[in-house]
């Protein structure tokens, strides 16, 4: 019976694929110039959870990020990683698109443990998450370094690390409302070392139900990428940009007649917010 409600929650959420209830998130030390802890907590039973990434590897070694899971159940776990030497905003894209469009959990037995490890080349910025569900408590440890050797890194004091409640933040459009803001308010963590400016890694549900002939894009914090899915009345797609916006230009990204019946959008890393997306008439 147990398993049985396992997969039937997990069949709920897969409706709404990669919405978590918590998040772990790891960005201090931003460059890492050390071997040591980054982030560590537990994943607890039914309860949807991503631990991200968001670290600079600022030596001159090649080095691993490894992430030990710990305890004895089964788990839906979803990763993606991107890294880049020059090209942060590409990285950020990156993870969002796979969120969005290639979001495919797959079924793991944590019996003891079980450890992931990512690539964390010299001088280049690395950027992922892991996405777990599982019918268990899952306690997990994230490192640089070698398997046996690491202590904890001290915060930059600039960056964040820290627990956040995450999930949607939904809001019914008016029929007279046309722009959709996007980070405007910092994330309060459960446990923190600071407020999560840009609320990276929420998710923005705007129920709109009407037609529009077009969509702008306005970078308001300083430069940005959009990134979007549509739920309309004929299916749904997810637009992304390769290209970085300046502040305070409003550019056209969609040019054409759609009914959107809901927008679903998330802060992307490296990206600056809050951002507006405006709904021409």
């Amino acid at each position: 019976m147990r398993l049985l409600i396992f997969f039937v929650i997990f069949i709920l959420l897969r409706l709404y694929a990669y919405e978590p209830v918590l998040m772990f998130f790891s960005n201090s030390p931003e460059y890492v110039k050390n071997d040591g802890y980054l982030i560590s907590g537990t994943v607890s039973q039914f309860t949807p959870t991503i631990i991200y990434f968001y670290h600079l590897n600022d030596t001159d070694v090649d080095k691993k990020i490894y992430l030990k899971f710990v305890g004895n159940c089964e788990a839906f776990i979803n990763f993606a990683f991107s890294s880049s030497k020059d090209n942060y905003f590409k990285v950020g894209n990156d993870i969002g698109k796979e969120i969005f469009k290639n979001f495919n959990p797959k079924k793991y037995y944590i019996n003891g443990e079980y450890i992931f490890e990512m690539d964390f080349i010299s001088q280049f910025l690395v950027s992922g998450y892991f996405w777990v569900f599982s019918n268990g408590r899952i306690d997990f440890e994230a490192w640089v370094g070698s398997p046996n050797y690491r202590y904890i890194l001290p915060t930059d004091k600039k960056h964040v690390k820290g627990i956040f409640g995450t999930g949607r933040i939904v809001t019914h459009v008016p029929s007279d409302l046309n722009y959709l803001v996007v980070g405007d308010i910092p994330l309060d963590g459960i446990q923190t070392n600071m407020l999560l400016k840009g609320t990276y890694k929420i998710f923005y549900h705007f129920i709109v139900e009407r037609e529009v002939s077009g969509i702008k894009f306005s970078a308001r914090g300083g430069p940005s990428i959009p990134l979007y899915l549509i739920k309309s009345k004929y299916g749904e797609f997810v637009y992304t940009s390769g290209g970085v916006y300046k502040p305070y230009e409003e550019i056209g990204i969609l040019n054409q007649q759609i009914y959107i019946k809901e927008f679903f959008t998330q802060p992307l890393g490296a990206c600056y917010y809050p951002v507006y997306y405006k709904l021409d008439d």
